[in-house]
């Protein structure tokens, strides 16, 4: 489903302003997180910078071992409410 296309019908948007809220929401998601900062939706879910520590791994192509160095990333935790709904599907 396209996300921006959906939007429209449901609220019943024109396709430009549509376009607009999506990259209000996601730009604003962005800098957040960027930031280091958590994002919540209540009741949709949480938004969380990680950082994965240093490991070591394989190269499956001639088994030597490499350093994979710390890197961030990002987490999404499922809200109550959408856990609650999809538990009904």
């Amino acid at each position: 489903m396209e996300f921006v296309e959906a939007l429209r019908n449901y609220g019943d948007y024109t396709k430009k302003d549509a376009q607009a809220a999506v990259d209000n929401v996601l730009g604003l998601i962005a800098e957040t997180v960027c930031e280091g900062e958590s994002i919540t939706f209540p009741g949709f879910g949480k938004f969380d910078v990680v950082t994965r520590g240093e490991r070591e791994a394989r190269n499956p192509r001639t088994g030597e071992t490499i350093s994979i160095p710390p890197r961030k990333g990002l987490k999404f935790k499922v809200g109550k409410n959408i856990k609650d709904a999809l538990l009904e599907l």
